[in-house]
């Protein structure tokens, strides 16, 4: 059995050395017809992707660290399936750099960076021509962090490695609690003090930041032994939350709206994402609302547009007076009361309660929602967003208790794929996607969703397979059904 290595000694292991950049940068780029011209650019991020590879692929004796990370990375690349607009002859051509790694194919999800196909997109939904792009990659797959040299050059002439204010708290026996955040995962309360551990960018980065009341005290790499990871999430002060995102300062909130309406939605969403609660400051909050409710009102058209072409193919909603309820007065009354006690619900969510209301597409169709030859529904997982009353609910117990005991509490958004399967055999719903209030951030991961999709990833899935996201996973689909049904729909 292969040795577990520590998060340290791998981090040691990454070597990038620069490469060289390649005559296709150096002069003009021949035309895109040239069979190597995706072979030179997907080299270009071979390079760096490997390096990671070679380091994530090993097993570390901190499992739950390289989890966490690999599922946060998935969860960005699964969003891409679009292919270069290039020859098909050069798609083989490049694909041939992508033995010996966990991909073979540029379609593929890698689990150890962001796939050649993100950054593509990235960089064309910048405007970018295909030239620019292959510089645009050049750069990712050429980039060297800076901590790495200042790492290396303390640790040849024998200078603390971590920052010693850091190093003290490493010894202090912590008791932490599990947040759902990607970002920063954990959360403590230490002597009147909000501690937070954020993950990075490993192994460019450091494994792992400390963070005292919002401030970055410093970096480490190996979970200590003193540290115990817990399971529950406690209360956390609405100041606290306020101040406790990871600061990405390269997000510029004035343009944040405008990228998301001329067509970088996943990106302006990640943006969003990264910047975790400070999303609820200025100067982002502004922007931030405004890119969520442009998102939900979309949302709502498709929605409305579904409905529709489902009622036109004789679909059986369940309960059909409850297809789409918009929120009422008194519904956006308890969302801002939530707000002002610091019952957050992440802005996706809150603004699509707003924007569409509570959906139910779950139903009966020969074709849409067909049975298996065992009499049960394929599981087809029809858009749901449900359950609202549960906030209501939540708000008057959290308003009741003191702050000190406060708990979090779970919300069950709506059944899952097997839920709604129950749902039309009249059984007892077992399974549910799940979120854990408050959060204070943009958007947050369903959990119970297979694919480790945020909300707003997991809308986008939906209607991209026309309301049920659920028949990706089957090879005999009613293709001509689906490709009706979203036909038009607006992409989020």
């Amino acid at each position: 059995m292969a040795q577990k290595r520590s998060n340290k000694s791998l981090y040691e292991e990454y070597d990038l050395k620069p490469p060289a950049q390649s005559l296709l940068l150096k002069k003009a780029l021949p035309e895109v017809t040239s069979q190597f011209f995706l072979h030179t650019v997907v080299g270009y991020w071979w390079q760096r992707y490997f390096a990671r590879y070679s380091v994530l692929d090993h097993d570390f004796s901190d499992g739950a660290a390289k989890s966490l990370l690999i599922a946060r990375i998935r969860a960005r690349n699964v969003l891409y399936s679009t292919l270069p607009e290039l020859p098909p002859a050069q798609i083989a051509v490049a694909e041939t750099l992508l033995g010996g790694a966990d991909v073979s194919k540029l379609l593929d999800i890698p689990n150890f960076g962001p796939s050649f196909i993100s950054l593509w997109v990235d960089a064309k939904a910048q405007g970018l021509s295909d030239s620019q792009a292959a510089k645009y990659i050049w750069d990712w797959g050429s980039y060297r962090s800076p901590a790495r040299q200042s790492y290396f050059e303390r640790k040849a002439t024998k200078q603390p490695l971590i920052n010693q204010q850091v190093t003290r708290r490493l010894a202090s026996v912590t008791a932490w609690n599990r947040t759902g955040d990607a970002f920063i995962p954990w959360d403590a309360d230490v002597s009147a003090q909000h501690w937070q551990v954020r993950l990075n960018d490993y192994p460019d980065e450091f494994m792992y930041a400390l963070l005292i009341d919002g401030k970055t005290i410093g970096d480490f790499h190996d979970w200590p032994q003193a540290w115990n990871r817990g399971e529950s999430k406690p209360e956390v002060d609405r100041k606290k939350v306020a101040l406790a995102g990871r600061m990405t300062p390269e997000v510029d909130p004035a343009t944040l709206l405008s990228r998301y309406e001329g067509g970088a939605y996943e990106a302006a969403w990640r943006d969003l994402v990264s910047l975790g609660p400070e999303v609820r400051n200025k100067p982002f909050e502004a922007p931030a609302r405004a890119v969520a409710k442009e998102t939900m009102r979309r949302a709502a058209h498709n929605f409305r547009l579904l409905v529709k072409r489902l009622k036109a193919m004789n679909y059986q909603f369940v309960g059909a007076e409850a297809v789409q309820i918009p929120c009422s007065v008194g519904e956006r009354n308890v969302l801002r009361a939530s707000d002002r006690v610091g019952l957050w619900l992440p802005l996706s969510l809150r603004t699509f309660l707003e924007e569409v209301g509570q959906v139910h597409l779950v139903g009966s169709h020969p074709v849409l929602s067909p049975m298996d030859a065992e009499g049960k529904p394929l599981l087809t997982d029809p858009l749901q967003v449900s359950d609202y009353g549960s906030i209501e609910s939540f708000l008057q117990e959290w308003s009741r208790t003191s702050p000190q005991d406060r708990e979090p509490f779970s919300w069950d958004i709506s059944p899952d794929a097997e839920g709604k399967a129950d749902m039309l055999m009249n059984e007892s719903v077992e399974s549910s996607y799940t979120v854990h209030l408050p959060n204070a951030a943009a958007d947050v991961v369903l959990e119970g969703e297979s694919h480790g999709f945020t909300f707003v990833e997991y809308l986008r899935k939906s209607f991209q397979w026309g309301g049920f996201p659920g028949w990706e996973k089957y090879q005999k689909r009613p293709e001509t059904e689906l490709a009706f049904l979203r036909e038009g729909l607006l992409p989020l």
